[in-house]
């Protein structure tokens, strides 16, 4: 069996994502305003209102959290308001720009650093996620566990 993922190269990924990054409809308000993002994160909870629970944003007051993929920032910006240092890597430009944007509209900007994943891993000759992988394996079965 084939596995697409070996032949989509990470550029048209990367395309494909800055011409329509996550979540940007959530909203017919004027994108990067305060009612833009506020709405965006009330329908993105409304779809998906397991996140709060698994991400448990007020646990990580003080800690250091990194997000990878982080799209425009909705996650990124709990976080950061619940008291953590956050670092945030998306591989779409145009969504890291709203979600610095959003940080500043939030006064945030201060708690979260924005980095594009495009820019790392072309300074990497291995990412090896391994340990990460076995905690969020860990996490999905206790969270399956509590269901």
């Amino acid at each position: 069996m084939e596995n697409i993922f070996n032949k989509v190269p990470v550029d048209e990924v990367k395309k494909y994502w800055d011409q329509r990054p996550c979540n940007i409809k959530h909203s017919s308000s004027k994108i990067g305003s305060r009612q833009y993002f506020d709405e965006v994160e009330a329908r993105k909870y409304f779809i998906e209102p397991h996140i709060p629970r698994f991400a448990e944003f007020e646990k990580w007051q003080g800690k250091k959290i990194l997000e990878i993929g982080c799209g425009i920032g909705t996650d990124t910006i709990n976080f950061a308001r619940n008291g953590a240092e956050v670092t945030a890597v998306d591989i779409s430009e145009k969504s890291l720009e709203l979600a610095e944007e959003r940080a500043k509209v939030y006064g945030l900007g201060d708690k979260i650093k924005f980095h594009c994943a495009r820019r790392i891993l072309n300074k990497l000759s291995l990412f090896y996620p391994w340990r990460l992988l076995l905690s969020i394996k860990r996490k999905i079965q206790n969270l399956l566990k509590n269901l």
